[in-house]
């Protein structure tokens, strides 16, 4: 958990870096990069509630902005759609930002347990990143570019933002003994994540210093497709196990989804002559990518109840992502997780 204080010091020093503030573009894909940030080491749900207070905040003020310096005077700033896609920014951030670690959200650390137990393939911290990260990075550009399209903000650029972000981080003072503290373990905590991957990176994972290593710093803690249909292809049933993956996840929370789609999916895909890592990632992707309703994540419901975003506009913007999350999750994870099988 991040102390009190440190959530707030991290986004408003994003915020006040050189024309973000002032611009309501900036703002929106600012706290899509903090939400998303954060998330991957911090669970999503986490996120959003620490995240939505602030952002509550800062649309008190640069919502009256905004309404005041639009040529459409809109009196309830709850319905500005910079609103909009600033709670949608923090949910769906959050959500693909949670993918880029192990312990960015609980369905990692369950899938990668099922997997482990089923294949023998350890997957380390470092692998897992460098797996996610082609589909996370390319993933938040696209939410950034069309989720501002879909729900363009009233106004491009907004006067006097800039003097509200500075007041509130000179409001901040001083960094507390806590704060420092956190952020030292926080830094020690992911270099000793990461250490054995870069030891594998570097002298292979059968050389003894990676042994050592990983023996003594393994981060992997234990946190329907029927064979009827007859798939033979690597491809084919990791996306069908990505749509599945998915379509149940818009229907319950995306932990329940791993639960119970990967181990599924792990045997049938050994039934059909398959290796089951790629078509079990897949799944456990697409899990994270339920973004059309409020009930799909509890990041989705978390902002829902700010009130700024109305249910058509979630499912909307929720159909597109999930469609682009399946396309990049079954292009690209196939690739990646070669490095894994290596």
């Amino acid at each position: 958990m991040i102390t009190p204080g440190l959530d707030r010091r991290f986004a408003f020093r994003i915020l006040s870096l050189p024309g973000v503030a002032k611009s309501t573009y900036g703002v929106i894909i600012a706290f899509g990069a903090i939400a998303a940030i954060i998330s991957s080491v911090i669970s999503n749900t986490t996120v959003c509630a620490m995240l939505l207070p602030i952002a509550l905040g800062m649309m008190g003020v640069l919502g009256g902005l905004v309404s005041e310096q639009a040529d459409d005077d809109v009196a309830d700033v709850s319905r500005l759609r910079f609103g909009t896609a600033l709670m949608l920014m923090i949910s769906y951030g959050a959500g693909v930002g949670g993918l880029l670690t192990p312990i960015g959200t609980a369905p990692n650390l369950i899938g990668i347990a099922f997997i482990e137990q089923a294949t023998d393939i350890n997957i380390s911290f470092f692998e897992w990143m460098l797996t996610a990260a082609p589909v996370v990075v390319p993933m938040f550009i696209l939410l950034c570019i069309i989720l501002i399209l879909l729900n363009r903000p009233e106004v491009r650029r907004i006067s006097g933002a800039e003097e509200y972000v500075n007041e509130e981080r000179r409001k901040l003072g001083p960094f507390s003994p806590g704060e420092r503290n956190t952020m030292i373990v926080f830094a020690v905590a992911v270099s000793l994540w990461l250490l054995p991957g870069v030891i594998a990176l570097t002298f292979g994972d059968e050389s003894t210093a990676y042994s050592v290593i990983y023996t003594r710093l393994d981060e992997g803690t234990v946190a329907i497709i029927a064979d009827t249909f007859g798939f033979t292809s690597v491809v084919a049933v990791s996306a069908v196990s990505a749509v599945i993956a998915v379509l149940i996840s818009e229907t319950t929370s995306n932990t329940a989804s791993a639960t119970i789609v990967v181990p599924i999916v792990i045997p049938v895909a050994t039934a059909a002559g398959l290796d089951p890592l790629v078509p079990a990632l897949c799944a456990l992707f697409a899990c994270s990518f339920g973004f059309m309703m409020p009930v799909s994540t509890p990041q989705n419901a978390v902002v829902y109840g700010s009130g700024m975003i109305p249910i058509t506009k979630m499912v909307r913007s929720g159909i597109v992502f999930d469609v682009i999350g399946l396309a990049l999750i079954v292009l690209l994870v196939p690739i990646m997780a070669t490095l894994i099988n290596a």
